[in-house]
């Protein structure tokens, strides 16, 4: 009965190392299946997430799609646009240019005709046409302004053909320069007299100015001071020249 109680009290220490090796075993598995269980809790985890994702990345990729599409059409609307903008531009070109040699034109006729005209202004309205003319060849003048410029100095000549008017100015009589008052009526006729109304004269196209004496120089005179506001409106015989169309 001793033996068998110390032989019962000796039996742990002589199978302990191996239910050392076992319980290691068993640690390490428990530890094994811990690590395990939370890699995979860590994987469903990540699955979630990369689901999820995939799912953005999905229903991005098919906005993006959508958007691409409605740009593509939108940009090919804009081509067609810029294709008509352009052609506008070339027409819009192309009208510029006529429209500048048609007033150039117009300029280059009217030079002749105030050249020929009664040398009322003649100066100051060639020297106006030459700027103008000048103005049309400047890019940084817009057509509307060209057009307006253009525009004025013909509407100038146009009432220079209705109006009565006196200025001074010197012309060549009798062979001299001589300086007075000219009295322009229309396009028809001018007539000239010197400051004190001694010396009156007319200008006959293509001749130059006469002077005219006898009962002219009192018309003449006459005419002035009516154009002037200066004597009641009468019946004067006076010399007139031919119409000009």
């Amino acid at each position: 009965m001793r033996l068998l109680v110390i032989l019962f009290l000796l039996l742990p220490f002589t199978v302990n190392p191996q239910v050392d090796k076992v319980q290691r075993m068993a640690q390490e598995a428990i530890k094994t299946k811990k690590m395990v269980q939370k890699e995979r809790e860590s994987w469903d985890v990540e699955r979630k997430r990369l689901i999820e994702e995939y799912k953005a990345l999905c229903q991005e990729e098919a906005f993006l799609k959508d958007r691409l599409f409605t740009l593509g059409k939108a940009l090919g609307e804009e081509k067609k646009r810029i294709s008509s903008i352009e052609r506008s531009v070339k027409d819009a070109e192309k009208v510029r240019k006529y429209l500048e040699e048609y007033l150039a034109k117009i300029l280059f006729h009217l030079k002749s005709f105030v050249e020929e005209d009664l040398p009322f202004y003649r100066e100051d309205r060639l020297d106006e046409i030459q700027r103008a003319s000048i103005s049309l060849e400047d890019p940084s003048f817009s057509l509307s302004k060209k057009f307006r410029m253009v525009s004025g100095i013909v509407g100038k000549e146009l009432g220079y053909g209705y109006s009565v008017e006196t200025y001074r100015d010197s012309i060549e009589l009798g062979g001299e320069r001589i300086y007075g008052e000219i009295l322009k009526v229309g396009r028809v006729v001018m007539y000239f007299r010197t400051p004190n109304g001694e010396r009156v004269g007319w200008y006959v196209p293509g001749k130059g100015w006469e002077e005219l004496f006898g009962f002219y120089k009192r018309s003449i005179n006459a005419a002035f001071e009516i154009a002037e506001k200066r004597r009641a409106a009468e019946l004067l015989r006076l010399p007139l020249g031919r119409l000009r169309r």
